[in-house]
C-alpha cells in the first residue's frame, strides 16, 4: 500500500510540475481522489491497531499527527517566505485582493495551524 500510496504521490508531483523528462505517469483528479482514498484507509488501519485500544485515544492520534506535520510544515513556510521576500517578492500577485478582514484572518490562522485548509477549495472561487 506504501509503494501505490508513493506512485500516485509522485504523478501527482510531476502531473503539478508539468512533465518528467517528457514524462507523465498518470494525472487527473483520478489519481488524487485514489491516494485520499488508499490514505484514508491507512490512516483508519492505524488508528484501529495503533491507538484505539488507548482511553484517550483521540488526543494521542492527533497529537502524534501534529507533531509529525506540524515542524515541516511550519520550515517550507518559512523557506517559502524567505525565498520569496529574497528575490523582491512576486510581481502582479496580490496575496488577498480585496478579500475582507475576516477572510483575510481566517487563511492566515488556517495556514499557520494547518486546520480548516481543505475547506478553501469549497468555498473559494476563481473568475
Amino acid at each position: 500500500m506504501g509503494l501505490i500510496r508513493t506512485l500516485l504521490a509522485i504523478s501527482i508531483a510531476i502531473h503539478h510540475t508539468g512533465s518528467l523528462f517528457g514524462h507523465v505517469l498518470l494525472g487527473g483528479a483520478g489519481v488524487v481522489q485514489s491516494f485520499f482514498v488508499i490514505s484514508g484507509f491507512y490512516i483508519t488501519m492505524i488508528v484501529h491497531e495503533k491507538y484505539s485500544m488507548l482511553a484517550d485515544w483521540k488526543f494521542v492520534f492527533w497529537r502524534s499527527r501534529f507533531l509529525r506535520l506540524a515542524p515541516m510544515y511550519w520550515l517550507a513556510i518559512v523557506l517559502s517566505i524567505a525565498l520569496v521576500s529574497s528575490r523582491g517578492g512576486i510581481a502582479g500577485i496580490h496575496v488577498f485582493g480585496d478579500a475582507s478582514l475576516l477572510v483575510q484572518v481566517a487563511s492566515i490562522v488556517s495556514q499557520v495551524t494547518m486546520l480548516g485548509q481543505d475547506l478553501w477549495c469549497f468555498f473559494l472561487t476563481t473568475h
